[in-house]
């Protein structure tokens, strides 16, 4: 059995406009999860795992636990692409504000 703690960032979950066209609650018990990587949606998180009820000579190996019972780092997290701002849109969006601005501007002063 694995178990995964998500730590995340309240504000996000109590904007009611995120979840206006939701037709569910927003949790629920027994709710599916997108799998790993959580790194792109937790702000912390961490995993335990341990065999439930069952004698040692039955337990099946658990492939991303440790010794110590907890999942390894690298299986709860992942590598996340880099996103930049530095595009040709951005660029342009903020030459005609600062171009409304300018204009704005030089229409209030005589």
């Amino acid at each position: 059995m694995y178990i995964v703690a998500c730590a995340v960032n309240q504000s996000s979950y109590d904007d009611a406009s995120q979840w206006k066209n939701s037709k569910d609650t927003r949790f629920s018990p027994g709710q599916k999860v997108m799998p790993p990587p959580f790194n792109d949606r937790c702000v912390a998180v961490a995993g335990r795992c341990g065999h439930a009820c069952e004698p040692d000579g039955l337990q099946n190996r658990m492939p991303h636990c440790l010794p110590n019972g907890y999942i390894n780092i690298s299986a709860l997290v992942g590598d996340l692409p880099i996103q930049y701002n530095r595009v040709t849109p951005v660029f342009l969006f903020v030459y005609v504000l600062l171009f409304g601005f300018a204009v704005k501007i030089i229409m209030l002063c005589p």
